[in-house]
């Protein structure tokens, strides 16, 4: 090649270099500041749940706890954007630590920049601070402020589902601010039963009357708050952590469940301060409904043992028996001590089990469903309508399994009365 191609030729990958490294840099600029970009907005999502949690405390409308997060939201997004772009000079920060970072700046600013906030949401002309229900509004109130003032209606501070037969209701969120609570037995003409997981979680409430109605309490239902009154009837059942870090989480799911507690007012530990309900009961229809309480069963001829546990949705007590044999031996056993191999006819039920049962070394029990031709049966001869079957079950493998098995993660499974491996089987029993 003469030296003038060979010239031609450096010249032209000089070029190219020039244009292809820069434009390699600008890539590599772009993708950083897109993740950037995607890092903000992950710690600017993680602070407002911060700010609602704040700002929930505040004695305002919800309209204007709304507007207090936004306000909030935008002081601090260029504040997280600088802190992110200052760390840059390496790899990304992590976002917990921006978020540490930022929260240990605004927190002694909070009431300040609050304040500010609610104020700026007022200079309109609307009063956004709450108005109890009832109280007649000032002549400064506009029409705007009266309709976004707090109604302390009980039954407007909480938020219910519907269970199935559409006359009794959930309880899945306290959105009010008392902290002396009492829980009406009715909320929008339904009776309430159950309460829900997490419904009155960090509330601050101090006190609770908790009405006969109410037949299961969830998961968390009270947690973390500081308790110093629980007034609860008798016979519902209690999820065992559903007082966690409360001071009332100190006794077993047995002493919560059996007829052993007295229907009264508690302080903490579960001290008995004075018995007595703490409302009429008004308990839902049982048999012949679709209510959420199971249907009849059929009465057994003896008492359960001591260690049973009571559910009230149909006052029968149950005993996960650790014994291991084979599902006939299971059947037997039990209808010797006097009740029936277990049936679950409810989601209630079902979640009462699952929770019965998480103690137990065993890591399968034996319940008294079984499979007649292609129908499967209760032992109690109760309809075959609720099921929970673990994905791709009933498989009937081999053409022999015609017994019900519950794992303890509350699935069910058919499987042979002489399971291969029984060592893992315990059984529930159940008395009326």
């Amino acid at each position: 090649m003469s030296f003038f191609k060979r010239r031609r030729w450096v010249l032209l990958l000089a070029a190219v270099m020039a244009i292809a490294i820069p434009g390699i840099s600008y890539a590599q600029f772009d993708i950083k500041g897109r993740a950037a970009d995607k890092l903000t907005d992950g710690v600017m999502k993680e602070l407002e749940k911060k700010f609602t949690d704040i700002v929930a405390k505040e004695s305002i409308s919800p309209a204007a706890k709304a507007i207090v997060v936004k306000k909030l939201s935008e002081m601090t997004r260029p504040t997280v954007r600088s802190t992110i772009d200052g760390a840059m000079s390496g790899k990304l920060p992590n976002q917990t630590e921006v978020v540490n970072t930022v929260m240990k700046d605004i927190l002694p600013r909070m009431p300040d920049l609050i304040a500010g906030a609610v104020a700026e949401a007022g200079s309109g002309g609307s009063d956004v601070r709450a108005v109890p229900a009832g109280t007649a509004s000032s002549a400064g109130l506009t029409a705007a402020s009266a309709s976004s003032a707090i109604n302390y209606d009980d039954e407007k501070d909480f938020t219910v589902e519907i269970i199935s037969d559409s006359n009794t209701a959930r309880i899945t969120r306290y959105v009010g601010k008392n902290t002396e609570l009492k829980i009406p037995p009715r909320i929008g003409g339904r009776l309430v039963t159950e309460i829900g997981e997490r419904a009155f979680v960090k509330k601050g409430l101090v006190s609770v009357v908790i009405p006969d109605s109410v037949i299961f309490i969830g998961n968390m239902a009270f947690a973390d708050n500081q308790i110093g009154s629980v007034s609860i009837g008798a016979n519902v059942y209690i999820a065992n952590n559903a007082f966690e870090n409360t001071g009332y989480n100190s006794f077993s799911a047995g002493f919560y469940n059996n007829q052993g507690r007295k229907a009264g007012t508690y302080s903490n530990s579960w001290r008995l301060v004075s018995a007595g309900s703490p409302q009429p009961a008004a308990q839902p229809a049982r048999s012949g409904s679709n209510s959420t309480v199971s249907a009849s069963k059929p009465a057994a001829s003896a008492a359960s043992s001591d260690s049973a546990v009571v559910f009230a949705g149909n006052g029968h007590r149950y005993e996960v028996v650790d014994k291991s044999m084979n599902w006939k031996k299971a059947k037997e056993d039990c209808e010797e001590r006097g009740g029936y191999l277990a049936t679950i006819t409810s989601k209630e039920e079902q979640r009462f089990i699952q929770d019965l049962i998480k103690k137990s070394k065993k890591t399968s029990f034996w319940f008294g469903g079984y499979r007649e031709g292609k129908d499967w049966k209760w032992v109690t001869g109760e309809d075959f309508t609720y099921k929970k079957w673990s994905s791709g079950q009933p498989d009937n493998y081999g053409g022999k399994e015609d017994k019900l098995e519950l794992y303890k993660n509350g699935s069910w499974n058919d499987n042979t009365n002489n399971a291969s491996n029984l060592s893992n089987f315990g059984y529930i029993c159940e008395w009326d």
